[in-house]
C-alpha cells in the first residue's frame, strides 16, 4: 500500500501499482453515499500516488499532479466551483501541483462540510465550509468552492512544520513551535479570526 486515506466512516487505499480501491460510506455517483462493503477499485484510475478522505468526499492525486474527486459536495469542498455532487473519479478543474505534497484530513466529526487541506511548496490550499473563517482565506464567505491558498502572513516566512482541521477551525504549527488558529479556535483566550492567528505563548504548555 502507497498511501490510505481515512475518515470516521471511509477509506481510500493506493496501491504500489498506482490503482486507487474504496470502501465504507463513499460518495460514488446520485445524490448521496453509498455503503460500499468490500475494498472496490476504480478501474479509471491507475497513475495514483496518494489518497484524503473527508466526510462523503475522497480525493485522488496523481503522479501529473492532477487531482481526482468524489463528493456529496454540499458545501463546495469538492473544489470544483460548485455546490452540486461530483461523481467518482472527476478532476478537479485548475488544481494541479509539483513537488512533494502532504495532505490532511477532517478530524473529529461526522459532518460533511470541510476539505482536506492540501501542503504544497509551504503553502496550504484547503476550501469547503467557512461560514466561521475557517478556510482562513481573510472572508466568512459560507462555502469556499475552489481550492484556495490560506492566508499565512502571520508566520513572517516560518515554514509550516504541521496542520490539521477541523469542522469549525483549522490549526497549523511553524517550525518554531508557534501555533496559529482561525476559525472557531475553543481555546480560553483565543478569538474567531478568518485568517490564521499566532495563539500567545502563555496558552501553550511547550512554551
Amino acid at each position: 500500500v502507497r498511501s490510505a486515506g481515512c475518515a470516521i466512516r471511509s477509506t481510500a487505499l493506493v496501491l504500489n501499482d498506482g490503482t486507487y480501491w474504496y470502501a465504507g460510506n463513499t460518495f460514488v455517483s446520485g445524490t448521496s453515499a453509498q455503503n460500499v462493503l468490500r475494498f472496490t477499485q476504480e478501474t479509471t484510475i491507475n497513475t495514483a500516488i496518494k489518497a484524503v478522505n473527508t466526510i462523503e468526499t475522497s480525493y485522488i492525486f496523481l503522479s501529473d499532479g492532477t487531482v481526482k474527486v468524489a463528493s456529496s459536495n454540499d458545501r463546495g469542498q469538492a473544489g470544483t466551483g460548485t455546490t452540486t455532487p461530483v461523481p467518482m473519479s472527476s478532476l478537479i478543474p485548475n488544481l494541479a501541483f509539483q513537488g512533494e505534497i502532504e495532505l490532511g484530513g477532517e478530524l473529529g466529526t461526522n459532518l460533511s462540510g470541510p476539505s482536506c487541506i492540501i501542503k504544497n511548496d509551504n503553502k496550504l490550499f484547503l476550501c469547503g465550509l467557512n461560514s466561521n473563517g475557517q478556510c482562513g482565506v481573510g472572508s466568512t464567505t459560507t462555502n469556499i468552492t475552489t481550492f484556495t491558498e490560506m492566508i499565512l502572513t502571520a508566520l513572517e516566512g516560518r515554514y509550516v512544520s504541521s496542520f490539521c482541521r477541523g469542522y469549525s477551525y483549522t490549526m497549523l504549527v511553524d517550525d518554531a513551535d508557534n501555533l496559529y488558529t482561525c476559525g472557531v479556535p475553543n481555546l480560553d483566550g483565543v478569538s474567531t479570526t478568518n485568517v490564521p492567528t499566532r495563539v500567545p505563548d502563555s496558552l501553550l504548555p511547550w512554551k
